[in-house]
């Protein structure tokens, strides 16, 4: 009796997660010996079986975990960056406050900040949260995601600057997509810049050390 065809199976819809852009995962399965059939994935990973005689078998896939974005981000800068010396290097003081959704991004800004301790972070999950802080705190620096659970980021920025107490403060928009005139919309209401995700680490502690230490200026240069 002849063995039964190669077969093979390909996504070719939809979005497969740690892939390249218009890529696929292909699943092939093969006659390996008698009345078994062999399964095959190209991504590193091994997979085998585990049998006792009289109870059964185990079968078993190995995969490669992936890094994800805020590992990524963690990883490249522990590996680019100096440690600093009693919070002396790469960030001039100041209050930042954070107005993010996405709790990975919310933990790693906390760790990449945990070492300059004349810096500090206030955090918020919500949009009307961070408006409250905000007008209480009066961070020299905000960082603003564009996607919030209960308000824009847009609509954020807006009350920000029609507020007396809160205008003078610097945000930065953090975006995945700015498109359709986005970023210049923002801008023009007031934003001092805009951050594309994933955010690179070098490039955002530039950007806080640059603003900070405008803002640092700002108050000596008030002192009579």
């Amino acid at each position: 009796m002849d063995s039964p065809p190669r077969v093979s199976y390909c996504t070719s819809r939809g979005h497969v997660k740690y892939n390249v852009p218009g890529g696929s995962v292909t699943v092939s399965c093969e006659p390996s010996r008698r009345g078994w059939l062999r399964f095959s994935e190209v991504m590193g990973g091994e997979m085998g079986v585990e049998s006792v005689v009289g109870e059964g078998s185990t079968f078993w896939v190995e995969l490669p975990v992936a890094e994800s974005p805020p590992q990524r981000g963690e990883r490249l800068w522990k590996e680019s960056l100096p440690a600093p010396a009693d919070g002396a290097i790469g960030i001039a003081a100041g209050t930042i406050l954070q107005i993010e959704d996405n709790l990975p991004n919310v933990e790693l800004l906390q760790r990449v900040l945990e070492d300059w301790r004349q810096v500090k972070l206030l955090t918020a999950m919500q949009g009307r949260v961070g408006l409250d802080l905000a007008r209480q705190h009066h961070p020299d620096l905000i960082l603003l995601d564009t996607h919030l659970p209960d308000l824009s980021g847009e609509e954020v920025l807006r009350r920000l600057q029609a507020d007396p107490g809160t205008r003078s403060i610097s945000v930065i928009i953090i975006t995945a997509d700015p498109t359709g005139g986005q970023a210049e919309r923002l801008l023009a209401i007031g934003a001092a810049g805009l951050l594309r995700k994933p955010v690179e680490i070098q490039e955002l502690l530039h950007t806080l050390d640059g603003l900070l230490r405008g803002v640092e200026e700002g108050h000596a240069g008030r002192v009579t």
